[in-house]
C-alpha cells in the first residue's frame, strides 16, 4: 500500500480500492459483497492492510494507528466469530492468508501490544486455525490448499493451545502432499497456465523458507531439488522475448524476476543460469544449449529461436480443473518482437461474467473445433488427452490429442 493510501486509511478509516468499492471501516459490514465474484471479499478478509498499518506503526510509533488496527480486528471478531459457515468471511484462500497475516502481525507487534490485545489476536487466529483444520474446508490438491497448509504451519508457532504439535504435524503432512501433487515430473505445474507455474515455484520456495526459519535443519518440509531446477528452467522457457509470459490460461501480463531463488542452493546450477538468461532476454545468465523443450507430462511443447526472437508454445493436457481453460491444442506465437498469435489470459476471477466465460471457452483460443459442440471439463473424460513429440534432428514436430 502506498504511504498516501495509508495516510488516508489512518485519517478516515477508509481503505481505497481502485478496482472496487472503497472499504469504510466506520460502517463496515463484514458479510457484505457488492460483486458477483470474490475479488473484493479476498482483499477485505485476507487483512493485508492490517500488516501495512502495523509496519507503519513500528515506523512512526503513532498510537492512533494501533487503535485503528484493533478497532478493525475487534469489529471483525464481534461480527464474524459466530458466522463460521459464511462463504465470504471464510473464503478458502482469504482465510488462509488472514491466518498467515495474523501470525505475522503477532510476531512483529509482540512487544507493542497489551494482554487484552494479545488475547483478541489469539481468538481470531484460533477461529481461522480450527476452520483450516477441517477436512471439508481443506482445498486439497490446489494452490489454495498449499497456502492453507503453509498458513496452518506458520500459525502453529504463534497460537497458544495444548494440541499445537498435532496442528503442526497436520500442516507438515498437508504441505508435503500438496508440493508432491502440484508439479509434474517434467517440471511443469498442473494448474493450466505459466502464471501458476510461477506461483507454484514461489510457493515451493516459501515452504522451504518457512520450514527452515522455524525448525532449521530439523524441518520436515521437503521438495526435490532436481525438480525445482526443472521447474525454474520451464518457467524461463515460457518467457517471450518481450520478457513477458504468453497469456495462456489464468495468466496476466507481468514481468517475472529471480524472486527468491538466491535464497537456496540452486543459484549456481546450470538450470538457474539458463532461467536468468531467459527472463533477462540474454542480458545475464547462461544461454540454454537447446531451443526446444518438450513436456509430455504437463502437456507443453516450447520452441525458442534465439536469433529470430521466436517463441512458440503449444498446449494439450487436462490434469486439473483449477484455472482450467478449454484450450487443449491451443498455441501462442511471438516473433520478431511482436505477438502474432495471442491468448486472452485471466481477465478476472468472476466466473459469472460473460466475458470471463468467453475467455475460458474454446471459442477464444487459437485452435480448430467442431461446430455446435461445447467443451467439457470432466477430468475422467480427458484421461487420454496427450501430446506427442515427433521431432527429427532438424525439424521440430509435435501433435496433440484432445478428448
Amino acid at each position: 500500500m502506498s504511504e498516501d493510501d495509508l495516510q488516508y486509511l489512518i485519517k478516515n478509516k477508509i481503505l481505497r480500492l481502485y478496482d472496487y468499492e472503497d472499504i469504510n471501516f466506520n460502517i463496515i459490514d463484514w458479510t457484505y459483497n457488492p460483486y458477483d465474484h470474490t475479488g473484493y471479499i479476498f482483499i477485505l478478509h485476507k487483512m493485508e492492510y492490517v500488516l501495512d498499518l502495523a509496519y507503519f506503526f513500528i515506523k512512526t510509533r503513532d498510537e492512533g494507528i494501533k487503535e485503528i488496527i484493533f478497532d478493525i480486528l475487534n469489529s471483525w471478531y464481534l461480527s464474524c466469530n459466530d458466522k463460521l459457515d459464511n462463504p465470504w468471511i471464510f473464503h478458502d484462500h482469504a482465510t488462509a492468508l488472514r491466518a498467515f497475516n495474523i501470525s505475522k502481525f503477532l510476531n512483529i507487534m509482540k512487544n507493542y501490544i497489551s494482554e487484552d490485545q494479545f488475547l483478541l489476536l489469539q481468538k481470531i487466529l484460533a477461529i481461522d486455525v480450527n476452520k483450516l483444520l477441517m477436512d471439508e474446508f481443506y482445498s486439497k490438491n490446489t494452490n489454495h490448499g498449499l497456502d492453507q497448509s503453509l498458513s496452518l504451519y506458520k500459525a502453529s508457532f504463534f497460537l497458544e493451545v495444548d494440541n499445537i504439535l498435532d496442528i503442526r504435524n497436520v500442516a507438515i503432512e498437508r504441505i508435503n502432499s500438496e508440493l508432491k501433487f502440484a508439479f509434474c515430473d517434467d517440471g511443469g505445474h498442473k494448474e493450466n497456465s505459466p502464471a501458476y507455474l510461477y506461483y507454484g515455484v514461489s510457493q515451493v520456495l516459501r515452504a522451504l523458507d518457512i520450514g527452515y526459519k522455524y525448525e532449521k535443519e530439523n524441518t520436515k518440509i521437503y521438495f526435490p531439488l532436481d525438480l525445482l531446477k526443472k521447474s525454474c528452467l520451464v518457467l524461463g522457457y515460457f518467457v517471450q522475448f518481450n520478457e513477458k509470459m504468453p497469456l495462456i490460461g489464468d495468466t496476466v501480463e507481468f514481468k517475472i524476476n529471480n524472486f527468491l531463488l538466491n535464497k537456496i542452493s540452486i543459484h549456481n546450477c546450470k538450470e538457474y543460469k539458463n532461467y536468468i538468461y531467459l527472463i533477462s532476454n540474454g542480458r545475464e545468465g547462461l544461454k540454454p544449449d537447446k531451443d526446444f523443450l518438450f513436456l509430455k507430462n504437463s502437456g507443453y511443447a516450447i520452441v525458442k529461436d534465439f536469433d529470430n526472437k521466436l517463441n512458440l508454445v503449444f498446449k494439450c493436457k487436462h490434469i486439473s480443473n483449477y484455472h482450467r481453460h478449454d484450450d487443449d491444442l491451443n498455441f501462442t506465437l511471438f516473433y520478431d518482437n511482436e505477438e502474432w498469435f495471442i491468448d486472452g489470459g485471466l481477465y478476472q476471477y468472476s466466473e459469472k461474467d460473460e466475458f470471463r466465460k468467453y475467455l475460458r471457452s474454446h471459442l477464444s483460443h487459437n485452435l480448430t473445433y467442431p461446430k455446435n459442440f461445447k467443451a467439457h471439463r470432466n477430468l475422467q473424460k480427458s484421461l487420454k488427452t496427450h501430446i506427442n513429440n515427433l521431432s527429427s534432428e532438424n525439424i521440430y514436430k509435435f501433435e496433440g490429442y484432445s478428448y
